[in-house]
């Protein structure tokens, strides 16, 4: 995702675009709470993954997300939107660690060097993407 799409989820969050320093916390916090919890690679390799659509499996795993969240309960405004963030920065890792485990393949973790648009390549295929593919 590159800075315009964080831009725009920072607008339908906040209803107004960003400034530069929120922009680069939103970015900072998106690439932190990209990892999973371990428990959830697990998680995956319960699915009969031939049979699961992979909107039911991303469903489910975001419902899951919830054992790892200390906060599930505290709904006040600043709760909630630090829980949107967490949930936008792991799905890249929730659906490409599927699509990995259903090819029968291991999933991979983050690399912190890479912006989250490389991230989510490079998770799903186990391979560094080039510039021109994250562009």
């Amino acid at each position: 995702i590159d800075n315009s799409t964080i831009r725009k989820q920072s607008l339908l969050w906040n209803y107004r675009l960003p400034t530069k320093k929120e922009l680069s916390e939103l970015k900072e916090k998106l690439f932190e709470y990209m990892t999973l919890n371990p428990r959830m690679y697990s998680h995956f390799e319960e699915y009969t993954t031939d049979k699961v659509h992979p909107m039911t499996a991303l469903r489910t795993s975001v419902s899951y997300l919830a054992h790892f969240d200390e906060n599930a309960d505290d709904n006040d405004e600043e709760a909630l939107q630090e829980r949107a963030i967490r949930i936008q920065a792991k799905i890249a890792s929730l659906v490409a660690s599927f699509a990995r485990v259903r090819e029968g393949k291991e999933p991979v973790k983050p690399d912190p060097a890479l912006s989250y648009a490389a991230n989510f390549l490079y998770m799903l295929r186990g391979e560094k993407p080039t510039d021109v593919e994250v562009e």
